[in-house]
């Protein structure tokens, strides 16, 4: 296996994954993982032992977002995994515990509160979803338990900041406020939106009349679609097209938001299309086929083709070492493992809850080698990076 870059040198990775089965309908990491991967497999009947470093995950396995689970807890899994086979974190073998709870809200809680009675778990990572996330905050002065790195970008989820809850994500309303600041930079004058009836699409949208403002924009339409793998957006492409906007904006997950680009195109609509970091997977991309071309969506993590940043360089070697999609939601799985990584080994030879809390609060910032993450007392915004990128004639995103 290939040396890692001078990055993980400098600010010393310790850690690892096997793949536990346990807690009730815990779901293992998919088969293919432990075959694509050029090193030894990952052993999926390991037992925990006393000593193991035990943390949770609750995420879509089996519904509408799936896919962009499956893309970045990958890259985790093989991250945790490389740190276990080079001797964990002070000896101590990180154990992952995985439940599905199909993009559900109340399923969510219901695994937290499961994944928490364990008295050997130490946090929770790499859930998804912005109604998930804030359906599980509500849980949280309760069960104690530090849940670091969800995906979703509500303002609920930055402030007030909660003190379970570390965001590796700036809001949402961050990206539409830049994605519209672009569009005015490009010359457009007349913006639409649709946006998913739930609380990431009604948040997102907060960040689109002040950026209508800011940038002297036309706002032409704003109209919803229901929350689902495949929601009917005959209505909503009707009504946008209707408006003759010269750009939309789509605040929805990967599906629907590939449904929604497919049928404008389908009826004319020539002119631009923005998604979110939510869309930003090789899974969106290939739904998207050749309607994706043009199709600009905004990004909250570092380029995973970066050959100037040492974060890209070594996502890239361990992507190459177990043969994993490497795309912007397979880099998040990294750097998500990587910063969860660094905040155990500091968190004190026998981690605790409280002392992972302590350790995130402050790394001020944590350089994974060129993108810092910065967490404090009274902060939980880890980044406010982002950027803008355009699918290519080759179905990649360019900058």
């Amino acid at each position: 296996m290939k040396k890692p870059s001078s990055c993980c040198r400098r600010t010393p990775l310790p850690l690892v994954l096997a793949i536990a089965l346990g807690l009730g309908s815990t779901v293992a990491v998919m088969p293919a993982f432990a075959q694509a991967s050029s090193t030894k497999p990952v052993n999926l009947g390991d037992k925990i032992g006393d000593t193991d470093i035990v943390v949770g995950q609750t995420a879509d396995m089996s519904g509408p977002i799936a896919s962009s689970t499956k893309e970045a807890t990958e890259v985790a899994l093989a991250y945790f995994d490389r740190v276990n086979r080079n001797g964990g974190i002070g000896g101590r073998k990180i154990r992952l515990h995985r439940l599905d709870d199909g993009y559900d809200p109340v399923r969510s809680v219901d695994n937290v509160r499961q994944l928490a009675q364990d008295k050997r778990l130490l946090a929770i990572t790499m859930g998804r979803g912005t109604a998930n996330a804030e359906a599980v905050m509500r849980e949280l002065d309760e069960l104690r338990v530090p849940v670091v790195g969800w995906s979703g970008g509500s303002q609920a989820m930055h402030s007030p900041p909660n003190r379970y809850l570390f965001n590796f994500r700036p809001p949402y309303s961050l990206e539409i406020e830049r994605a519209l600041a672009q569009l005015q930079a490009q010359g457009a004058t007349r913006i639409a939106v649709v946006y998913t009836d739930d609380a990431f699409g009604r948040d997102a949208l907060q960040g689109y009349e002040p950026g209508l403002r800011v940038n002297q924009l036309i706002g032409t339409s704003v109209i919803a679609i229901q929350r689902g793998a495949e929601p009917d957006v005959k209505e909503a492409v009707a009504k946008t097209a209707s408006s003759q906007p010269d750009s939309v904006i789509g605040i929805c997950a990967p599906k629907p938001c590939a449904t929604l680009v497919k049928a404008l195109r389908a009826s004319g609509y020539t002119g631009r299309f923005v998604s979110l970091s939510a869309t930003s997977t090789a899974a969106y991309v290939k739904e998207l086929g050749d309607a994706g071309r043009g199709v600009i969506v905004s990004q909250v993590f570092p380029s995973p083709s970066a050959n100037s940043m040492g974060v890209s360089k070594d996502f890239q070697t361990l992507a190459n070492d177990y043969k994993l999609s490497k795309s912007y939601t397979a880099i998040e799985g990294y750097i998500t493992a990587a910063t969860l990584v660094e905040a155990i080994r500091r968190a004190g030879p026998a981690p605790t809850r409280e002392s992972l809390i302590k350790a995130l609060e402050t790394m001020n910032p944590l350089d994974l080698g060129g993108f810092r993450v910065s967490f404090s007392p009274v902060n939980r915004t880890g980044s406010r990076h982002v950027d803008l990128t355009i699918i290519g004639l080759d179905g990649r995103f360019v900058r």
